[in-house]
């Protein structure tokens, strides 16, 4: 019969939590997959390109000059972009946190460098480049257009998405250039890389 109450005041307890909400802090950290840890307070998170090169650098590069960190050339570069093209990356999420604090991924932005801002072909290219982030069979974000991600995505939680102490998840970013776009993004070279945003589970 104890255990029984214990039990009810527990579930009791957990449910007025989850209504109620406001009496608990949640830690917040981002990090860019560029191979950087971000840090707050006691959460920690690294994101990084799983293309089997150890060198960090951004998700989506033309030329394998600009996929590693200074004089660093990377490889498995997009080479350039064409109507109806789709390429794929992987981006390893890992919990690096010294305590046991569960983390999930609930954002995601993309910076985009390599075009000027206004032109005909950064508007035609943030319109119609379009991305999608999976996590195994799960889409995590629907198919949607870079200038949405420029501004960031929120993610929905999801239990199928949190992360433990020392445990990471591999996601799939999905980039297609829509069979639409015009000549403006012929020949170009963007350079497009991501911040996570997690926070704790």
């Amino acid at each position: 019969m104890v255990k029984q109450i214990l039990k009810s005041v527990i579930l009791l307890g957990l449910v007025g939590s989850l209504i109620g909400g406001a009496t608990f802090a949640t830690w917040t950290a981002s990090t860019s997959v560029s191979g950087n840890i971000a840090n707050t307070t006691t959460l920690t998170v690294e994101a990084k390109r799983d293309n089997g090169d150890i060198y960090p650098g951004p998700m989506f590069y033309t030329q394998d000059s600009e996929g590693g960190p200074g004089d660093v050339t990377g490889y498995n570069s997009t080479g350039l972009w064409y109507p109806g093209r789709t390429v794929e990356r992987q981006l390893f999420l890992l919990n690096t946190n010294n305590q046991r604090i569960p983390i999930q991924m609930t954002g995601i932005k993309a910076t985009l460098s390599g075009l000027n801002s206004g032109t005909p072909a950064y508007n035609e290219f943030i319109q119609k480049m379009m991305f999608k982030v999976k996590f195994g069979a799960l889409d995590v974000t629907e198919q949607l257009p870079l200038s949405s991600f420029l501004l960031g995505v929120p993610i929905a939680p999801n239990p199928a998405l949190i992360i433990l102490k020392g445990g990471e998840s591999l996601y799939q970013i999905d980039a297609t250039l829509s069979s639409t776009a015009n000549d403006n993004v012929q020949g170009i070279s963007p350079v497009i890389d991501f911040t996570i945003t997690v926070t704790q589970a």
